[in-house]
């Protein structure tokens, strides 16, 4: 019974020699996750087919619009290590749809003091490379134009990194 006793026992630690290894493994394991979530709100629709559509006009810095959303991005970390500027291939390109009209894009959260450079290029926002640690975000506010839910795409190389798009439903 003893020897049984010592097999069942040398079973024992060696299936825990094997399976500990791997269980430390995959909690060590980092990994970088940036998630954009974008959220919409539609302020002005005005459509020709109104009743007064055909005699109101609205202008945003001088251009005519029919259709102005306000749009929140929210870049935040998720992952479980920091992504770094050192990481990033290129900027972060934050594509709309082909004739969408970008005015002003501005942080409106910062709990962090991030003040990564945000410029327009055409239909996309670009955002230069900065520091984001893990659970730390900023939120861009801007107004678009030509606004298409549907038709967002967030591209950028950075090093070992997923992003992940979501569009919150409002």
């Amino acid at each position: 019974m003893e020897l049984y006793n010592e097999k069942i026992f040398a079973l024992f630690l060696g299936f825990i020699s094997v399976i500990l290894p791997i269980v430390f493994y995959f909690l060590s394991r980092t990994n970088k996750i940036l998630d954009c979530e974008i959220s919409s709100n539609t302020i002005i629709d005005i459509t020709k087919d109104g009743q007064i559509g055909h005699k109101l006009e609205v202008f945003y810095d001088k251009e005519p619009i029919s259709k102005l959303d306000l749009v929140n991005l929210k870049l935040y970390n998720t992952g479980s290590a920091p992504v770094s500027s050192k990481d990033f291939e290129t900027d972060i390109s934050i594509q709309f749809s082909q004739n969408a009209k970008i005015f002003e894009p501005e942080i409106i959260e910062n709990k962090q003091n991030i003040n990564p450079e945000i410029t327009v290029n055409d239909n996309s926002i670009l955002i230069k490379p900065f520091l984001l640690n893990k659970g730390e975000n900023i939120e861009i506010q801007t107004l678009i134009s030509g606004f298409i839910k549907n038709d967002i795409h967030v591209i950028s190389r950075i090093v070992g990194c997923k992003i992940k798009l979501k569009t919150k439903k409002d």
